[in-house]
């Protein structure tokens, strides 16, 4: 019963970690997709400006 309690233990923390893990990446891909976002436009607005030209 100890080892069984051991392990479910061991298994809570590697749950924990990876949901850290998943929450960091998130983050990391809302900032990418957000930095892509403003690129997209900052692009589209050059575009815009080169074409009246």
């Amino acid at each position: 019963m100890e080892h069984i309690e051991k392990q479910l233990g061991r298994t809570e923390q590697q749950i924990e970690q990876l949901i850290r893990i998943v929450a960091h990446l998130n983050e990391r891909v809302i900032y990418l997709e957000k930095k892509l976002n403003d690129r997209h436009w900052q692009e589209s607005d050059i575009m815009k400006f080169v074409m009246k030209r």
